[in-house]
């Protein structure tokens, strides 16, 4: 089994999608991967959901199309570099975030603001309408509207439960301070890399992990 350095490398590495690629691939320290959902963001990324499955225990993609019928689960990126430049100031970071410890699952039109969230009058409760995808934010959003969501996606809600400590145990955030992006760039590295220790935490999560990047070598 790869070491935890090995592994924490690959949670903090940049993914890029590329089409026509047959499988996922690490080329030149940066994950190739291919794209069976739609678009081509590498939060949905076939690298990503396979990570997802291990880290959540849920396939949220099948068929190249999301597997939750109520769209509860879709994966997102969790600080995005268009946010982190207009609310921190941070330039050239899109590597940093596009990386899978700053993938998590949300509902998807609160990750995404889709049409389908406009056509609802949900508006209110996207992660990027109304916080910025400022995690410190939307942690503390989250709580405070938690029956808006548990109305409207009871079935996120029971996953990832109604309180702050199940909410960020459940996504790996023990000890994971937002208000760290005030730092900058080198508060940005702080969070990834706590957030990909936690996920190598459970020894069961780490081996499936490596087993998983083996086939990407």
């Amino acid at each position: 089994m790869s070491n935890d350095k090995d592994l924490l490398e690959v949670l903090l590495m940049p993914i890029d999608v590329v089409k026509g690629n047959n499988s996922i691939k690490i080329v030149d320290g940066r994950i190739k991967s291919t794209q069976s959902y739609r678009g081509s963001d590498p939060d949905m990324s076939d690298a990503a959901v396979e990570f997802y499955q291990i880290v959540y225990g849920r396939r949220i993609e099948k068929n190249g199309v999301l597997a939750d019928d109520e769209k509860n689960f879709c994966g997102d990126t969790m600080m995005s570099s268009k946010s982190l430049r207009r609310l921190y100031s941070l330039e050239n970071i899109e590597d940093k975030t596009h990386c899978l410890a700053n993938f998590w699952i949300l509902p998807m039109d609160v990750g995404h603001s889709s049409p389908w969230t406009g056509r609802r009058g949900l508006m209110y409760l996207s992660k990027s309408a109304k916080c910025c995808d400022d995690m410190y934010s939307f942690l503390d959003f989250y709580i405070k509207n938690i029956e808006s969501y548990n109305k409207e996606y009871s079935n996120y809600v029971k996953v990832f439960g109604k309180d702050e400590p199940t909410f960020r145990g459940k996504h790996m955030l023990n000890d994971v301070d937002y208000q760290q992006l005030k730092e900058g760039t080198e508060g940005l590295n702080s969070i990834l890399n706590k957030r990909a220790q936690n996920i190598l935490e459970d020894e069961e999560r780490k081996k499936e992990f490596a087993d998983m990047i083996k086939s990407w070598r």
